[in-house]
């Protein structure tokens, strides 16, 4: 990181944003959304999966998540597979809302090694139905894609 003395205060910049420290207010940005000044500073080991439940705007979570990785938070919140067909499978994760909800977890077709999730319809039990849910079909596809 590079640190750069400025006369309103101290701007740190580092591969994936940076951080301002003005001696009132420090904060930090990645692809120019405010997000904490730790998701730029620290390296995502040091980063605990379980800060996610604090954060509820979607666009940190999701800085949050490509910066820990998706494989640590469901690990951290103890995520349970309810359901699984092939390349998905039906989670029951609690992310600080109360109650666990049903989330897909699929692999990404573009990039080999990569799995993501997507919430579902709070009612979804079986990777079908949040197929089904997923792409606006009543019915759950003839085939898994």
């Amino acid at each position: 990181m590079e640190t750069f003395k400025t006369k309103h205060g101290t701007l740190i910049a580092g591969e994936e944003g940076i951080v301002f420290d003005t001696g009132v207010d420090r904060g930090g940005y990645i692809r120019g959304m405010t997000v904490p000044p730790y998701l730029v500073e620290l390296p995502p080991e040091k980063i605990n999966p379980r800060e996610i439940i604090c954060i509820k705007n979607a666009e940190v979570r999701r800085e949050f998540v490509r910066k820990v990785g998706i494989e640590r938070i469901v690990a951290a919140l103890n995520a349970t597979v309810v359901d699984k067909s092939g390349d998905y499978e039906l989670l029951l994760l609690d992310i600080g809302e109360g109650s666990p909800r049903p989330y897909l977890r699929m692999r990404n077709p573009s990039v080999p090694g990569v799995w993501h999730i997507e919430g579902v319809h709070p009612n979804v039990r079986t990777v079908a139905e949040a197929l089904a849910w997923r792409n606006m079909r009543p019915d759950p596809p003839n085939e898994l894609t």
